[in-house]
């Protein structure tokens, strides 16, 4: 295995345990085998793709512990997307801006939240959300 050095002048630093995270046994074994790892981006990755990244996992993962973790997850994306849809419309007749934002705000708690209850070994579930995928 070869080294990696950098230098930043006259002496190089010796950087050789960046290889560690470039090994193929790292990634499975310490990463996508992590069951807690992988239910708390599950949940996190609501906050940045919507139902997608849940979606994703869902469809993906064998491990049942996960597949719960982002049927919850999916669940809870689809709901506030229907509850953001619902709230759009209502805001060009009515003060819906305001409820809006309290919709994405609410996601970007409620996934937080989801995501350290997952840490914990608990499946949360999200309150508010239709139970579009039963488990």
């Amino acid at each position: 295995m070869n080294t990696v050095l950098v230098s930043f002048g006259k002496k190089p630093i010796n950087l050789g345990f960046i290889n560690h995270f470039f090994k193929k046994e790292f990634y499975y074994k310490d990463f996508m085998g992590d069951k807690k790892v992988l239910s708390i981006i599950t949940h996190l990755l609501g906050i940045v793709t919507g139902f997608i990244g849940a979606l994703i996992v869902y469809l993906v993962t064998k491990q049942e512990v996960v597949k719960n973790h982002a049927r919850e997850a999916l669940n809870w994306q689809i709901s506030v997307l229907i509850y953001s849809l619902i709230l759009g419309v209502i805001s060009t007749m009515f003060i819906g801006e305001a409820l809006l934002g309290l919709a994405g705000l609410l996601n970007i708690v409620f996934c937080i939240v989801a995501a350290v209850k997952a840490n914990s070994g608990e499946v949360w579930k999200y309150p508010i959300t239709i139970r579009f995928l039963k488990g």
